[in-house]
């Protein structure tokens, strides 16, 4: 008897794609702004305008007020350095590089923050492009990394962070 496939199969990164995005929830980012310490709150980044609270705020209103898709592209230059990049509210993943759930999880807590900034009247990018104006002190960069510590801290990361793909 033949294997007969039903739906069509995922690639590895699709597969991580879907577990990434399954960790980045409105109800997940809701309890890491409440964690957040009174320093936390009040910290404000490097190159933004406001506290890096009312920067989670908004991105979490991003996520429950926004249809987000997620989609891939190859870039046409091999060398690319971009792993990801919006367009409105889509977030464009780079196929060109390894993505591992966790830095999955990074690229859309950063990608969803230029998103909610360029909703807002708020400004809290990193800069430019260039790796002398993407500081860990940035909100897109510092957010994304504190909300993986969260999850690891949690126990929620650690059951897919250590998958062999």
């Amino acid at each position: 008897m033949p294997i007969i496939i039903k739906e069509p199969m995922l690639s590895n990164l699709e597969v991580k794609i879907k577990m990434a995005a399954n960790l980045v929830t409105p109800d997940l980012f809701l309890e890491f702004s409440n964690q957040l310490t009174p320093e936390q709150d009040k910290l404000i980044p490097r190159y933004s305008t406001v506290p890096l609270l009312e920067v989670v705020h908004l991105i979490l209103r991003t996520l429950v007020k926004s249809h987000i898709e997620v989609a891939t592209y190859r870039s046409r230059w091999p060398w690319s350095k971009a792993r990801a990049y919006t367009m409105g509210k889509n977030i464009n993943i780079n196929t060109r590089h390894e993505h591992s759930v966790k830095n999955l999880i990074k690229t859309y807590v950063h990608e969803l923050s230029h998103i909610a900034s360029k909703q807002s009247n708020e400004s809290f990018d990193h800069g430019s492009n260039s790796n002398q104006h993407k500081k860990l002190d940035t909100a897109p960069i510092l957010i994304a990394n504190m909300y993986c510590d969260f999850l690891v801290k949690t126990g929620r990361l650690w059951r897919y962070y250590r998958l062999p793909f």
